[in-house]
């Protein structure tokens, strides 16, 4: 998730620190590692990155650093965390899917989460 916001903001921050919190075989199953794959040719415009798995690794890391953070803004103190993070989540959803929330059996809008 924090990679896809990272993604998302449009931004990377580096590491300042390594930590073995997660290396390429935690993304074992095929979707994961789709997303990264494509994720890293989008970021360096080439598709021999697939070559390179410590480089996937190193820019989902650093995508996902900048979701940490955002996440960590969002959540973290905030008076309602919970539809802070529903709301961040979502913020994008009824630009992509206009209507939608209106549409369907239950309420997805974040405005609408009873914590």
């Amino acid at each position: 998730m924090a990679v896809c916001l990272g993604v998302k903001i449009g931004k990377k921050t580096p590491l300042k620190q390594r930590y073995e919190l997660a290396n390429v075989s935690t993304f074992n199953n095929q979707p994961d590692r789709a997303v990264l794959s494509g994720i890293a040719i989008a970021d360096t415009g080439q598709v021999a990155i697939l070559a390179d798995q410590n480089e996937i690794l190193t820019i989902a890391e650093e995508y996902a650093n900048t979701g940490f953070e955002e996440l960590r803004h969002a959540v973290w103190g905030a008076p309602l965390p919970l539809q802070n993070l529903v709301r961040l989540l979502l913020e994008d959803y009824e630009h992509h899917y206009p209507g939608a929330s209106r549409n369907a059996n239950h309420h997805n809008s974040a405005e609408n989460v009873n914590i």
